[in-house]
């Protein structure tokens, strides 16, 4: 397994901030990431994929799932955040961003992963209930990373945060966070 190099440093901005995205001009940094959803008021979301087409960087805005992008179509990066916990068939998302990819291609990716011992358990128990219904399809319980492995994908590196205390029982404390590289 090779060194695992992180990005040195990414600024992460709502695409609506029309003067943040100028400075983002002057500022020296690995990745740019506009934010076209979460952080964009609804009536903003039209202008806010304008000013990311705009940005200082190449940018390509697409709302649409990886399911609808034609199989000529290949990207160098994809980055993964919070999405594979909430897709229908990460199998099947994770094989088909695997064979979009140009070999040497990388997906980064941060995402919740299943938990061990009490904390597992509380997963599946709010898996199989009311959880994916109140929190957009969310499954805490999900083995991203041996589903990243056997699409094919070598991962280079990755490791486990925790971001609540440990003692709190909820179910969403455990990410992965990790870069995979297509061979």
């Amino acid at each position: 397994m090779s060194d695992f190099t992180p990005l040195r440093s990414v600024l992460y901005m709502p695409s609506s901030n029309e003067r943040a995205l100028e400075k983002a001009k002057s500022i020296a940094c690995d990745a740019l990431i506009l934010d076209l959803e979460d952080a964009v008021a609804p009536d903003a979301k039209s202008s806010a994929r304008e000013a990311a087409a705009a940005a200082p960087v190449p940018v390509i805005v697409s709302t649409a799932a990886i399911e609808e992008f034609g199989a000529a179509e290949s990207f160098d990066a994809v980055v993964c955040s919070l999405v594979l916990c909430s897709v229908d068939d990460p199998d099947s998302v994770v094989r088909q961003l695997y064979s979009m990819l140009t070999p040497g291609g990388e997906l980064r990716y941060l995402e919740h992963v299943a938990g061990v011992g009490v904390r597992a358990t509380l997963q599946k128990v709010a898996d199989a209930t009311v959880w994916p219904r109140l929190l957009g399809n969310c499954h805490t319980h999900r083995n991203t990373e041996a589903t990243i492995a056997a699409a094919g994908f070598s991962v280079d590196g990755s490791r486990r945060e925790q971001t609540l205390p440990g003692w709190l029982p909820v179910p969403v404390s455990e990410f992965a966070i990790g870069r995979a590289v297509r061979p």
